[in-house]
């Protein structure tokens, strides 16, 4: 069975913009190193998390994994979206990351949040 051949990827506006949009994210990377060294930290919170959850294998840590795995697609979605230069659109995907329905929008203030700013910046109203 052979594969299906791919569209041609010069001549459509759509696939210029994939490109570009490809390119800036690899740009962005290499002129924003402390940016980018932040969100590998935050990546490998969100592994290590997901790596703990799952040696577990309790009924409590069920909600968890999954709240995490969505939590880290949308995340990733909004670094690449940032990346690429669409920064306005990654603030619905970055709100996905800490909210969930029913829950308040804004984190409690606690002696443990100082420790955590250093890997979340706290929204400003």
């Amino acid at each position: 069975m052979s594969e299906p051949e791919l569209p041609p990827w010069e001549s459509s506006e759509l696939s210029a913009f994939l490109s570009i949009a490809q390119r800036n994210e690899r740009v962005s990377a290499l002129k924003m190193p402390d940016v980018y060294a932040l969100l590998q930290r935050v990546n490998a919170a969100f592994v290590q998390v997901a790596t703990l959850t799952e040696k577990e294998h309790t009924q409590n840590l069920l909600v968890p994994r999954f709240l995490m795995a969505r939590a880290r697609g949308a995340w990733l979605a909004a670094v690449r979206l940032g990346l690429s230069g669409q920064v306005v659109e990654t603030y619905p995907c970055s709100a996905r990351c800490s909210r969930t329905p029913g829950m308040p929008s804004t984190w409690p203030r606690t002696p443990a949040r100082r420790a955590r700013q250093d890997l979340v910046v706290p929204r400003r109203r």
